[in-house]
């Protein structure tokens, strides 16, 4: 159950991130390419790894 749950939080972590970036970022700044969803996925991922370790800590700490 536990496995499931840091998947779960992880895997919707990425798709705020990625979400929040090209709302706030890439879209303003007219950056739709194939490029740009990459670096946008690297991102995202490298936010999510940070943000669920932290928040798993939490949760355990609990």
């Amino acid at each position: 159950m536990y496995a499931i749950l840091k998947f779960l939080i992880f895997i919707i972590l990425i798709y705020v991130f990625d979400y929040l970036l090209k709302i706030t970022i890439f879209h303003p700044l007219g950056f739709d390419g194939i490029m740009s969803l990459f670096v946008r996925s690297i991102i995202a991922t490298a936010l999510a790894i940070i943000s669920s370790y932290y928040i798993l800590r939490m949760i355990d700490d609990l």
